[in-house]
């Protein structure tokens, strides 16, 4: 099959490219995955992730303000629970005192305008590394215990003046 007509017009100058554009990307667009860490002035890269790097909560707040002069406007939080706090029911996902709690209040007291959002997942609280809580003699999740978990997560989140939510089932 030949084209009769080629539509070519669309194309001629840039002016009328970008006029008709359908997708255009602006900073606005964008979600920042900031992943913190307990301890004061540390800045590490993230081994599995060149180029990425794990912030102590005040050095994730210098990095919020800079990026909200950039144009960027929403967050996305992931944290890394200490060894110690971590076991099989991930409560300290839900410690009003927890890193995300922290975190979230000190980034919205910095930039009350910056959307928020978390990872509602019990990975980096669990000592098994899973989303859910762990029946080790079965070896199955235990889904109403997680989703229990994952709400008591998600309220403490929204307490802490979370405005959006990643959730993990």
């Amino acid at each position: 099959m030949y084209l009769q007509r080629r539509n070519r017009i669309t194309r001629r100058s840039g002016a009328i490219r970008s006029l008709l554009a359908e997708t255009v990307l602006t900073p606005n667009d964008f979600i920042l995955p900031l992943f913190i860490t307990e301890g004061k002035e540390v800045i590490e890269e993230i081994p599995s992730m060149k180029g990425y790097y794990r912030r102590s909560l005040d050095k994730t707040i210098e990095e919020v303000k800079l990026v909200w002069t950039l144009g960027i406007k929403a967050v996305l939080l992931f944290v890394k629970a200490l060894d110690e706090v971590k076991d099989n029911t991930g409560k300290e996902a839900w410690n009003p005192d927890g890193l995300m709690q922290r975190s979230v209040k000190a980034i919205k007291d910095a930039v009350p305008e910056m959307v928020v959002m978390t990872d509602v997942a019990l990975d980096p609280y669990s000592v098994y590394g899973h989303d859910g809580i762990v029946d080790i003699e079965k070896g199955t999740i235990v889904n109403d215990q997680t989703v229990e978990a994952l709400t008591l997560m998600s309220l403490s989140h929204a307490a802490a003046g979370l405005i959006l939510l990643r959730l993990v089932i």
